[in-house]
């Protein structure tokens, strides 16, 4: 039952998080490029498409909790993690491999779990453990804070959805070799000569993972970075807010 809950509100949380304007401009070429589709699209229909599919993965949360539509529900949330697959692995944008996995363990478990499951809708949302009680707060209300920048946005199973707080590098030339190769290997040169360098692709490439999207983890980095680093004056981090519409 614990499981199944935490299906239920990363579908739900996930699809709601991506009901913001930029989700589907941003995203969607980028994800159907490797399909080859990525001009087909008319930029008109990205931002309403987006919506679309973010409503689409709610509904899959919500689908999950009623019985009559359990195991299609499932099955969408199946086709979904192939397509995320598709786009996202070997064959397609070969990006963030740590999700891979996760990906392909979603799409079984999400079928494991529901399709032969007969409890009724209020039963997950409302147990009788104190710990499934807990369970609910955590990963059912909580998350509804993340609009208001009081709960962490992977907190809130926001994936791929924009709503996180990003931050850049800004780096004089003196600096750069404290930096490492794969910040060099990753920087742009901005007008005033400095480099900059996003701290997800960075991530990217060395970790091959991105970085957790939170201001005080951005912080700690660079705090670290400044220690490490040989002229610490000479760094600068740019902090760019989450897009979630209603964060301050």
């Amino acid at each position: 039952p614990a499981c199944r809950l935490v299906l239920v509100a990363t579908y739900l949380w996930s699809g709601v998080s991506k009901l913001n304007p930029d989700f589907g401009p941003s995203v969607l070429p980028w994800a159907v490029a490797p399909l080859g589709a990525a001009g087909a699209l008319p930029s008109a229909w990205l931002a309403p498409l987006g919506m679309l599919l973010g409503a689409g993965e709610a509904l899959i949360g919500v689908g999950l909790l009623v019985p009559r539509t359990r195991r299609a529900a499932a099955v969408a949330a199946a086709l979904m993690h192939g397509l995320l697959l598709l786009a996202l692995g070997p064959l397609g944008q070969r990006w963030n491999p740590v999700v891979w996995p996760w990906n392909l363990a979603l799409a079984l478990l999400v079928v494991l779990l529901f399709w032969h499951e007969r409890d009724r809708p209020r039963d997950p949302l409302w147990p009788r453990g104190w710990y499934q009680r807990a369970l609910v707060v955590l990963v059912g209300i909580l998350p509804a804070l993340h609009p208001l920048g009081l709960w962490d946005a992977y907190l809130s199973f926001s994936l791929y959805s924009l709503n996180v707080d990003e931050a850049w590098l800004a780096a004089e030339r003196g600096a750069a070799p404290s930096l490492g190769p794969h910040a060099r290997a990753v920087a742009e040169t901005g007008t005033d000569g400095r480099l900059i360098v996003r701290l997800l692709p960075w991530a990217m490439r060395d970790m091959k993972a991105p970085p957790y999207p939170e201001r005080r983890a951005y912080l700690a980095g660079f705090r670290t970075l400044c220690a490490r680093s040989i002229s610490p004056s000479d760094l600068r981090l740019v902090l760019v807010g989450s897009r979630a519409p209603l964060a301050a």
